[in-house]
């Protein structure tokens, strides 16, 4: 057995690539590199809630409390406002490390008759990078478990904690 043979295939595979058309890295490609290597993403936080017509008179109420809660989010904190109502979700917003921004959000909520959309709300959850909590609140569920645990699961696989707030009839 030839104990110079790995040495020798290193030596021509290294020649070819110092004789190739590679493009060689610069002091300003390796910091960028390193930067975007060494980048800590912000922690997100999906802020999520039941707008059906159940929950009018209550979320009338917690309005104003849910917007202040938000004055004390601290800005290494992205936040998105997610909410369902009449059927279907109703929107998911950007993540912003702004108050205002996610306050402006909740602003213009509207409750709608018809059944949740909860599984919508935990499918656009699931498909987040970088999550690290979601939390809902609500007052019922109507849909199919079976759908729900699943991307429940998707989001433990993530490690995203859940915090699942609502009426227990």
């Amino acid at each position: 057995m030839d104990n110079n043979k790995p040495a020798t295939k290193n030596k021509a595979f290294l020649e070819r690539i110092r004789k190739g058309k590679a493009s060689v890295t610069t002091r300003s490609s390796t910091d960028k590199i390193n930067r975007a290597v060494n980048k800590k993403s912000r922690p997100k936080l999906l802020f999520s809630m039941d707008a059906t017509a159940s929950r009018e008179h209550s979320w009338l109420i917690a309005q104003d409390i849910t917007s202040s809660m938000f004055d004390e989010v601290p800005g290494e904190l992205d936040v998105a406002l997610a909410y369902h109502g009449g059927g279907i979700l109703k929107n998911v917003s950007p993540f912003k490390s702004n108050a205002k921004q996610f306050k402006d959000a909740v602003s213009v909520v509207r409750c709608d008759a018809g059944p949740t959309a909860l599984n919508a709300i935990l499918q656009e959850a699931s498909e987040v990078n970088g999550l690290k909590a979601m939390i809902y609140i609500g007052d019922c569920y109507e849909e199919p478990f079976v759908e729900a645990e699943y991307y429940a699961r998707q989001l433990k696989l993530k490690g995203t904690r859940a915090f699942m707030f609502g009426n227990s009839k």
